[in-house]
């Protein structure tokens, strides 16, 4: 059963992360938790860096409109699955 999680500023919230190279050299990383949260990179940690500034948009956006975000499933070739978290 997938769970809906309520949003709340200033709270510590634990995104799964996945991250693969990318064939043109680089990174991709991506959660699945929320749709279009993804970022290339050339380095491992540039992309988490990015990774990190998209999904704060996405949390601000959605706190300012008071929404709730379901888990979802990963997908895709994992060569790193690490939980990313992020102070909103």
């Amino acid at each position: 059963m997938k769970k809906v999680h309520f949003y709340e500023k200033g709270k510590l919230y634990i995104f799964p992360v996945n991250i693969a190279t990318c064939k043109e050299g680089g990174f991709f990383a991506s959660t699945a938790i929320l749709q279009g949260a993804h970022a290339e990179g050339e380095t491992y940690s540039e992309t988490l860096e990015r990774l990190e500034d998209v999904i704060r948009v996405h949390l601000e956006a959605r706190l300012k409109d008071n929404e709730f975000i379901p888990s979802l499933e990963e997908k895709g070739e994992v060569i790193s699955n690490i939980p990313l978290p992020i102070r909103v």
